[in-house]
């Protein structure tokens, strides 16, 4: 089953459980399913370009989210996972990278949130 497909059958079954969020470990899931959409879709770094050693970067580090006072281990947002190799992913490491694009966009929605 492809991620959004995978997704959607989730979602349902927080519809007919008359739930709200993820559970932690759909959410991690979740986030292997999406690393492997990535993968399949992209298949290299965004950064620099690399094919192996990939992993999920978080653009708004999840460190920061918790503070801001984001379920993190309950909620899932694509829009905040990148495609990044483990080199690049450790050197960001728990930073805000404003050289991305999407990073003020992000903040500004978990902020508007509060």
């Amino acid at each position: 089953m492809d991620f959004q497909g995978f997704k959607q059958e989730l979602k349902e079954y927080l519809k007919v459980k008359k739930l709200e969020t993820f559970t932690k470990n759909q959410v991690w899931t979740l986030e292997k399913k999406y690393l492997e959409y990535l993968i399949k879709t992209i298949g290299k770094c965004e950064r620099c370009g690399r094919i192996d050693r990939l992993t999920i970067d978080h653009i708004i580090p999840k460190l920061l989210l918790a503070q801001l006072g984001v379920d993190i281990e309950r909620e899932f947002d694509e829009e905040n996972l990148q495609l990044y190799c483990y080199a690049c992913n450790q050197y960001k490491n728990y930073r805000l990278d404003f050289a991305i694009p999407k990073t003020k966009e992000l903040l500004l929605k978990y902020i508007n949130k509060l």
